[in-house]
C-alpha cells in the first residue's frame, strides 16, 4: 500500500512554448459534439485506425520508444493507456475544470499527485510533421494527437513536429505502481509517528468524535515496517471508539509505519461477503464502509 496526501490533477503534454490537456480519447469531439477547448488535445490510440484531420485541425503522430524517467522505456501508447480516465465523463458541470489557458474545460486524463511530490515525465517522440486536410493511421504502440486549427494547441503541435518530441507528465514518483486508489479520512500514522495535531478540517466532529477520551469506531488500513498491511476496525462498548490523535498513537505503538483512517463519524461500519453490514447498535446508516482484503 501507498499512503500520502495524493489527489488527480489533469495530465498536461507539453510543447515548445505551452502545455495542453487531453479532452477526449478516439473522438475529434465530445460526446454530443461539441467542440474541445482551444488548449485541449483529441488522442487516438486504436492501433491501425484512419483518423481524418479537417482542414482546419492539426495532428501529428506518436511512435518509437518512450523515455520515462526513473524507469524502463516504454511506448507512447503504453505511457497514454496507463493515465487515470473518468468513470462517467461529462455528465456534470462541475467535473470542469480551469486549463493552461484560463478556460473551463472537460478533461478526461489524470495524473495522481502528491503534496510535496515529484512528477514523473516521459518524452514521447514525433514521428512526422503536422499533419491537415489529411488521414493519419494510428501506428503500432503509437498515438495520433489532434488539435483544432488556429488554436493554442494547434501551434503547439507544430512546434513539436519541428523540435521531434511532446512530453507528458505522469503520476508523481511513487505512485505509478499504484492499481487503485482509495480515499482516506486522514493520514494518522506518517513515518511510523502518530500525527495528532489537529487538521484544520471545517468540521471537527470526524477528528475528535464525542470528545477527549472517548471517540467513535474506527476504521483504518496501516503497513508495518515488514511491508505487512492492516485493516483494523476498532470499536469500545456502548458506540465508543478512539478521537483520531489517540488512534495515531495506538497504532504506532503497534509498529504501524503509515496508517489511513476512514469516515470515522457513524459510517465506520464493517461489511462481510454475504452477510449484513456489522453497525454500532443499529443507529447509524447500513452503509458498508470496510471490506476485507484476503491475498495469496
Amino acid at each position: 500500500m501507498i499512503m500520502g496526501q495524493a489527489r488527480a490533477v489533469p495530465v498536461q503534454v507539453g510543447y515548445p512554448g505551452g502545455s495542453a490537456t487531453i479532452a477526449v480519447w478516439n473522438s475529434a469531439t465530445l460526446p454530443g459534439g461539441g467542440a474541445i477547448a482551444p488548449a485541449q488535445l483529441a488522442v487516438f490510440t486504436a492501433q491501425g485506425a484512419s483518423v481524418a484531420v479537417p482542414a482546419d485541425g492539426v495532428a501529428v503522430s506518436l511512435g518509437g520508444s518512450a523515455a520515462v524517467t526513473g524507469a524502463a522505456a516504454s511506448s507512447p501508447r503504453a505511457v497514454l493507456a496507463g493515465l487515470l480516465r473518468m468513470a462517467v465523463p461529462y455528465r456534470d458541470s462541475g467535473d470542469r475544470t480551469v486549463g493552461p489557458a484560463g478556460v473551463r474545460e472537460w478533461v478526461n486524463a489524470y495524473r495522481i499527485s502528491q503534496t510535496g511530490g515529484l512528477a514523473v515525465t516521459a518524452t514521447l517522440p514525433v514521428l512526422c510533421g503536422p499533419v491537415s486536410a489529411a488521414t493519419v493511421t494510428v501506428p503500432a504502440g503509437g498515438a495520433v494527437l489532434v488539435a483544432g486549427g488556429g488554436t493554442a494547441a494547434a501551434n503547439g503541435l507544430a512546434a513539436a513536429a519541428t523540435v521531434g518530441r511532446v512530453t507528458v507528465r505522469l503520476d508523481d514518483r511513487g505512485w505509478g505502481a499504484a492499481t487503485g486508489v482509495m480515499d482516506g479520512k486522514f493520514e494518522v500514522v506518517r513515518g511510523g509517528v502518530a500525527q495528532t495535531s489537529y487538521p484544520g478540517w471545517a468540521d471537527l466532529w470526524p477528528w475528535s468524535c464525542r470528545g477527549n477520551g472517548s471517540g467513535c469506531l474506527r476504521t483504518v488500513l496501516a503497513t508495518d515496517r515488514h511491508g505487512h498491511g492492516w485493516m483494523i476496525a476498532v470499536s469500545a462498548a456502548n458506540g465508543y471508539g478512539l478521537t483520531m490523535p489517540d488512534l495515531g498513537r495506538v497504532l504506532a505503538q503497534l509498529g504501524a509505519v503509515s496508517a489511513m483512517a476512514f469516515d470515522a463519524n457513524t459510517h465506520a461500519a464493517l461489511w462481510r461477503r454475504g452477510a449484513a453490514p456489522v453497525s454500532s447498535y443499529g443507529y447509524e446508516p447500513r452503509v458498508p464502509a470496510t471490506t476485507t482484503l484476503r491475498y495469496r
